[in-house]
């Protein structure tokens, strides 16, 4: 039995892969997790029941995604001034509800992508193929609602 602790028995999380354009990023990245979390808040289902409490051991979620490559995902890289890289961020969506409540909250997470090779770029070759391991992901708590 645990004691002044909330369970969330119901979530749902929900991911996004955008290749950001380089300007204006800020904007561009903010705009897109307000449209895609209010996506994810109209779910109707939450498909995956749970128990979770605060330190618990992490919730194992997978998931596979990814965007199309197309001419406006392309950015000029200011490094080198050449064309055809992507600037990937994820995006997370968690909604959740408490015991029998119906009532829906949401946190959310923006991580950018960047090389884990020094100089750590966040831009990223068209059809440049790496492991996750020569990943970087740095959440940028700007734009996150998650605590």
């Amino acid at each position: 039995m645990r004691s002044n602790t909330c369970a969330a028995t119901r979530f749902y999380v929900d991911s996004e892969l955008f290749l950001s354009p380089w300007h204006p990023f800020p904007t561009a990245v903010a705009a897109e997790e307000a449209r895609f979390c209010e996506l994810s808040k109209k779910q109707k289902s939450f498909p995956t029941t749970a128990l979770l409490f605060p330190n618990d051991p992490p919730y194992e979620w997978q998931r596979e995604g990814g965007s199309l490559v197309n001419p406006t995902s392309l950015n000029i890289d200011p490094a080198n001034g050449k064309s055809g890289y992507i600037i990937p961020v994820l995006i997370i969506c968690v909604d959740y509800q408490f015991g029998g409540s119906q009532a829906t909250y949401q946190t959310n997470a923006v991580y950018e992508v960047f090389h884990e090779a020094p100089p750590h770029s966040r831009f990223f070759a068209d059809g440049e193929s790496l492991r996750g391991s020569k990943l970087h992901l740095i959440r940028n708590q700007t734009w996150d609602e998650s605590y």
